[in-house]
């Protein structure tokens, strides 16, 4: 839909339902706009990326996270598989996949990786495994959020199902090698208020960080 900023006046741009305008979706849940104007909208349900003309509405398909020929796969058994989506300054596109890292040592549950996606081609390639200890501290199967610092530094937010918190984590992640530091852990009094399942995620002006935290408010009466 398209919200007019004065009125909030909606209009359908893109009907996932049409088929006159692309291949059909089902369940998009997040965008994001590339330099050119076009969008980008992930639809987990089908586990695929569309690109969708800002103009015409017409959408076509940049990458299909089910085509083990585009790249690391990511588990939609959940219709989930894909929810967080940025792009970089390069024109780059980052996407949290569930599943698509290593599995647990010993174990046959794989965690989430942040994948690199080619604008061009939607090749896919594996920028951070949230499952590789080596890239730094583990991650779950529910990364969400995704965010660039005007360093080009990547944030990423993450529920750590699979680790020790209690809360969640902000991942800061190297765009380069995709090596992980903490920045934040939701489960840590010492760092401020606790909370879960951190998701939705976004940079103020000032450097500032914006995360979406369930559970982190008063309590309705």
């Amino acid at each position: 839909l398209r919200v007019d900023p004065l009125t909030g006046t909606r209009t359908v741009l893109n009907d996932f339902g049409n088929s006159s305008q692309g291949e059909l979706g089902s369940g998009p849940v997040n965008l994001v706009i590339e330099s050119s104007e076009t969008i980008l909208v992930l639809d987990p349900e089908i586990n695929k990326l569309f690109r969708v003309n800002s103009i015409t509405g017409q959408r076509t398909v940049l990458s299909d996270f089910s085509d083990p020929a585009r790249g690391p796969v990511a588990d939609s058994a959940a219709q989930n598989g894909v929810l967080g989506i940025a792009v970089e300054l390069s024109g780059e596109i980052l996407v949290t996949a569930l599943g698509a890292g290593s599995p647990d040592a010993g174990g046959t549950v794989f965690r989430d990786a942040l994948l690199r996606v080619n604008p061009v081609n939607g090749q896919r390639t594996v920028l951070s495994d949230f499952g590789n200890p080596a890239q730094g501290p583990l991650g779950g199967q529910c990364s969400f959020g995704i965010a660039i610092e005007a360093s080009g530094m990547i944030l990423v937010t993450d529920c750590n199902n699979l680790g020790g918190s209690s809360g969640g984590l902000l991942f800061r992640i190297d765009p380069v090698t995709g090596q992980r530091t903490m920045l934040s852990d939701f489960g840590n009094p010492a760092q401020g208020g606790l909370a879960r399942f951190p998701s939705g995620i976004a940079i103020e002006a000032s450097g500032t960080i914006l995360v979406a935290a369930p559970f982190a408010g008063s309590t309705p009466a």
